[in-house]
């Protein structure tokens, strides 16, 4: 075949053992792009979502003689695009190889399953001791767009450290590096001592410990707040939203729950654009506006008389 572009490889996200290191994600998934075909591959769009989520689309452009692979960083807008169901699973196919049709389209796609990261509540701290080579160490935080938020270097030698995040809702990844790639603990190596790495809960408790052997990184994504929804399985009574996806206005069928509620409205990110006392007379509907909101994925979240339901929203 002479077009024929492949996807041989989901690094992230991936709960595949082998792929423990730069998993979990709530940031840019990293695939794999071969060029099966014989005619050298220049471009090719790259679609991706997961499970009960947005798609989103990435042209790539480059120059891949036959067999040659590379790896694609997938860029996604926010942590909007991890909101899907259950399933927990990631597809991402390839098409329109240098804008032709591709010959052998059973190799143009690929899913995956993956675990989303965990979610801390504000505010958390670093807590952490060196060993006897802090030269050796640097810590970063960044946010979902890789924009540094946090980082330390220049540390003492056997130091303890508690490094307050004051972090908005979001998707955040840390990075702890040693550069004489022995961690911050090492059996062969006595020498440098031994310290510790740990993430606590202000005024909680340790919400994760790494290994201190933990050689040339750690890297950890986590989340800061409610980016992904609720379990909508908490839910006691069922409400839906017609039409969905809507332009604004919508109307939320309720059923025959009544009394007074309380009507919250998020976006993807946890932030509430919307709040509103309602009283639900059994009649089975609210009628709503998101008005000026951006187009994205909102949970509505309507509780009522101690029950409480959620259910998602797509605006365009």
């Amino acid at each position: 075949h002479a077009l024929d572009a492949e996807i041989t490889e989901v690094k992230r996200p991936n709960d595949r053992g082998t792929f423990s290191r730069d998993n979990p994600i709530c940031t840019d998934p990293l695939v794999v792009l071969r060029n099966a075909g014989g005619t050298p591959l220049t471009s090719a769009t790259l679609t991706y979502q997961v499970s009960g989520g947005q798609p989103e689309t990435f042209t790539w452009t480059g120059n891949l003689a036959h067999m040659e692979e590379t790896e694609v960083v997938l860029p996604v807008p926010d942590g909007a695009f991890w909101t899907g169901d259950a399933d927990h699973r990631f597809t991402v196919s390839v098409s329109a190889p240098n804008g032709g049709t591709d010959q052998h389209p059973f190799n143009d796609s690929y899913t995956t399953h993956f675990e989303l990261p965990p979610i801390y509540q504000p505010d958390v701290f670093l807590f952490y001791q060196t060993n006897n080579r802090p030269w050796e160490n640097s810590i970063t935080v960044r946010d979902i767009w890789g924009n540094v938020v946090f980082s330390r270097t220049n540390l003492t030698a056997t130091t303890l450290y508690r490094d307050t995040l004051y972090l908005a809702e979001g998707c955040y990844t840390l990075e702890v590096m040693d550069t004489g790639n022995d961690g911050f603990s090492y059996w062969a190596d006595p020498a440098q001592g031994s310290g510790q790495f740990r993430i606590r809960q202000v005024g909680g408790t340790t919400v994760k410990t790494f290994n201190p052997e933990f050689g040339r990184s750690i890297v950890w994504a986590f989340a800061i707040g409610n980016i992904v929804g609720v379990d909508e399985t908490a839910a006691t009574f069922g409400i839906s939203a017609h039409p969905n996806p809507t332009t604004g206005r919508f109307t939320l069928r309720t059923g025959e729950v009544h009394g007074d509620g309380d009507l919250r409205v998020f976006d993807a990110l946890g932030h509430q654009v919307l709040s509103r006392q309602v009283v639900l007379y059994g009649d089975g509907r609210l009628d709503l506006d998101l008005g000026d909101a951006a187009p994205g994925l909102y949970h509505v979240r309507l509780s009522c008389e101690g029950r409480t339901a959620e259910v998602r929203v797509v605006k365009q």
